[in-house]
């Protein structure tokens, strides 16, 4: 019975051996799934790759303890095969490498804020040329400064890149035509040019990032959604402190929703263009000069946003056929809602209050609806009506605590009916101050229009 009971101690002693030899050499799933960080098997629920990813998958290890590690990330993925996994720990961090990943792997830090890539002020940090790569955990830093040098270049599509530090970098994240993939939950920041940069992308899913400090724009989109009906989503992420928060040119199809956008110069800018976008349920509050600037850009929606502390909310030049909706544009930005040859736009249900100069202004724009909408405690006119816009219908707002609630220069045919004016005595008509200069300006003239039905009761 002795005898039994030692020769079973000694197998016991030799399996822990072994298990202990089997962690540091093969690498064990159950640390590889409790990192640091994060509880890394998150980043993997929506693996492009079919459900038995994980036992189907290599893992090769770089920087760690074990006798067979890696010491450099480029010779593990040299190594390695289709649907492996390169686990980088962050032992042996920093790592001074450009690398270069033409295998279908994934490419896996220990711990995004110790484990560092440097690219040492050379070329891109990491290059992607193959498709399905996921790149997650890691602080990504010091690429080159040539024009298209990037923390992380996309030469591929069906990528995610989640849950890094993309930083100092020219680019934080390059990708030309890049498609179907998701960029998440990274903190892109302090890089010299955009924080992502894609021009010409298609279904792309930019979720959850903290976008700031970038020195010309956050996010910027080039040619994008122009001709698939597929659509991109800028969603949940933080934007600030960037040049440009978020910035299109002629970009069509994208959702922009859910974002807190603050303290860049431009909140959010479509040129040349950009066309059936969304913008819907963000915060945009103190940029420098507009919340939102649309250039040359038709039939966007723009709803359900806190819009405040802006130079302009919104600023609209030569850009028609646009809803606007349910927006609170509030509290101390010059002007609410300024459009400048821009008409046929849709304004319903929108609250322009504590502007500083105007709530709304249209500067030669005709044909627009501005109806339901709470024109109030604006410092100076509610609404401003300038230079032929006209054939404007204004039907169904409150007017209430600004004096003058309107006033129109040069304007024609516009209708009024059914607004609520604080200060109307509830006896026939309201009337509405303006002027007409005649002969160029030689003869000034004072003008009215008249709400030829005001209501009674305001709606708010």
């Amino acid at each position: 019975m002795k005898k039994r009971k030692i020769k079973f101690t000694i197998l016991f002693l030799i399996s822990i051996l072994f298990f202990l030899s089997s962690f540091n050499n093969n690498f064990c799933n159950a640390s590889f799934f409790k990192s640091s960080d994060d509880n890394i098997l998150d980043h993997f629920k929506h693996r492009i790759d079919n459900n038995n990813f994980f036992e189907q998958s290599t893992v090769l290890n770089v920087g760690g303890l074990g006798k067979s590690n890696y010491t450099i990330i480029q010779d593990a993925i040299n190594d390695s095969k289709d649907g492996d996994i390169v686990f980088v720990w962050e032992y042996s961090s920093p790592y001074h490498e450009n690398i270069l990943i033409d295998k279908r792997i994934n490419l896996i830090g220990q711990n995004k804020n110790k484990t560092v890539i440097d690219g040492g002020g050379l070329i891109d940090v990491i290059t992607v040329m193959v498709d399905n790569v996921l790149i997650c955990g890691f602080t990504i830093i010091n690429s080159g400064t040539d024009w298209i040098d990037a923390g992380i270049k996309l030469h591929s599509d069906n990528n995610i890149i989640k849950g890094n530090i993309i930083s100092n970098n020219n680019f934080g994240i390059y990708s030309y035509n890049l498609e179907n993939s998701v960029i998440s939950d990274n903190i892109i920041n302090h890089n010299f040019n955009s924080g992502i940069h894609l021009p010409f992308s298609n279904n792309v899913s930019i979720i959850n990032n903290k976008i700031m400090n970038n020195i010309l724009k956050g996010i910027f989109l080039y040619d994008s959604n122009v001709h698939c009906n597929n659509r991109n989503k800028i969603e949940e992420n933080i934007i600030k402190n960037n040049n440009f928060g978020i910035y299109f040119w002629f970009s069509y199809r994208t959702d922009i929703s859910r974002n807190i956008i603050s303290c860049n110069c431009n909140g959010i800018s479509f040129n040349h263009n950009s066309e059936y976008n969304n913008i819907n349920n963000n915060t945009i509050t103190d940029n420098l000069f507009d919340g939102i600037f649309l250039n040359s850009s038709c039939f966007n929606q723009i709803i359900n946003n806190e819009i405040t502390r802006n130079i302009n909310g919104m600023n609209f030049k030569y850009s028609s056929y646009c809803d606007i909706i349910n927006n609170r544009i509030i509290g101390y930005n010059d002007i609410g809602f300024l459009s400048n040859y821009s008409s046929n736009n849709f304004l319903n249900g929108n609250y322009f209050s504590n502007n500083n100069i105007y709530g709304i202004a249209l500067n030669h724009s005709s044909k627009s609806y501005i109806g339901y909408n709470y024109i109030i405690h604006n410092e100076d006119i509610g609404l401003y009506l300038n230079q032929n816009s006209n054939d404007n219908i204004i039907v169904y707002n409150d007017f209430i605590n600004q004096f003058p609630h309107s006033f129109f220069m040069n304007c024609f045919r516009n209708k009024w009916t059914n607004n609520y004016w604080d200060d109307w005595n509830k006896n026939g008509f309201y009337k509405i101050y303006g002027k007409m200069n005649l002969l160029n300006g030689f003869l000034s003239l004072n003008w009215f229009n008249y709400d030829l039905k005001p209501s009674e009761n305001e709606k708010l």
